[in-house]
């Protein structure tokens, strides 16, 4: 596929728009997306580039998709592309905004397919940690990404995503994020979630955390974020799995950390985000030691529940040497 653009505030003569026809035939693309121009008001930059689209789209000379940009009178997309707003990607470290956007859209999902119009959720960018008025920010994180790709797969829709280089190399979380984005887009994709799981995980606010197992189908675990008090630069989800509880922890701003939790390590099995065994560590006094990095850990307690664990969580605190 193509993406197009028309510039701001120029409109495109009947060569341009007939030389950019041909050359979406003439490459073979399926797929025409049309990107908004900008440039001030929005009624106009609409108009701009419904008239753009359907200047190009009238003019080619093989079937296409067309992905994106405002309908007009005259031509409708066969797909469509929704998010909070035109500049509402995920910034990370935003917490309860992401997930209101990410909310935002999916409800303007729901609009488009009141109008029979199918469309995928984004575009996303994995953006790294950044400054943001004069003060550092986290990047995206885990829990937040995994919030976006369970509302996917719980309505169906498939996510939108853009990357650059630059931005993978400054994120430490990137690679355990294409992680969950390859896990959640081969269970809706496979149809491995059935239709009353997925009808369950579409209330809003409702979030999962993805279980691998070597010998066995994923499970998505009913989580939540939970803060730990002692230790900022580590996150951490729990939730319940098979009648016992759950927890995933991760380096916000990547690196490593030891992390305390008053449990025995017999209690626990540490398996990484490919559910392979991590070597428990324990202190002195025989409590748990985690080595959590930028790979997502996971602890699973089957004689604890949720809340009992979630308690640990909230008390860890960072382990000496």
């Amino acid at each position: 596929g193509v993406q197009l653009r028309p510039a701001a505030g120029a409109a495109a003569d009947n060569a341009t728009l007939a030389r950019l026809a041909g050359t979406v035939g003439a490459c073979g693309f399926d797929l025409l997306a049309f990107d908004a121009p900008g440039g001030p008001g929005a009624v106009l930059a609409d108009r701009a580039a419904a008239a753009f689209q359907e200047g190009v789209a009238t003019r080619l000379t093989r079937p296409a998709t067309l992905l994106g940009g405002p309908p007009s009178a005259r031509l409708w997309q066969a797909f469509g592309r929704v998010s909070a707003a035109p500049d509402a990607l995920p910034a990370g470290g935003g917490g309860p905004l992401f997930r209101q956007q990410v909310d935002t859209a999916v409800a303007r999902l729901h609009g488009l397919r009141a109008d029979r119009l199918e469309a995928e959720l984004g575009p996303f960018e994995i953006r790294p940690p950044q400054a943001r008025d004069g003060r550092p920010a986290e990047g995206l994180q885990l829990d937040e990404w995994e919030y976006l790709l369970a509302r996917a797969l719980a309505f169906d829709c498939p996510v939108s995503l853009r990357v650059s280089p630059e931005a993978f190399e400054a994120q430490p979380l990137a690679p355990e994020l294409l992680r969950l984005f390859q896990s959640y887009e081969a269970l809706r994709v496979g149809r491995r979630v059935s239709e009353a799981q997925r009808a369950s995980m579409r209330e809003p606010g409702r979030e999962f955390t993805l279980i691998r197992r070597r010998d066995a189908a994923p499970v998505l675990a009913p989580a939540r974020p939970v803060a730990i008090a002692a230790d900022r630069g580590t996150r951490a989800m729990v939730g319940t799995f098979e009648g016992g509880a759950v927890a995933t922890f991760w380096r916000a701003a990547g690196g490593e950390a030891r992390l305390r939790l008053e449990l025995s390590p017999f209690k626990a099995r540490i398996a990484d985000s490919d559910d392979r065994r991590v070597v428990a560590h324990k202190s002195a006094d025989e409590r748990l030691v985690l080595p959590v990095g930028a790979g997502r850990l996971t602890l699973l307690c089957p004689s604890l529940d949720a809340a009992a664990l979630e308690a640990l969580v909230r008390e860890a605190r960072p382990a000496g040497p």
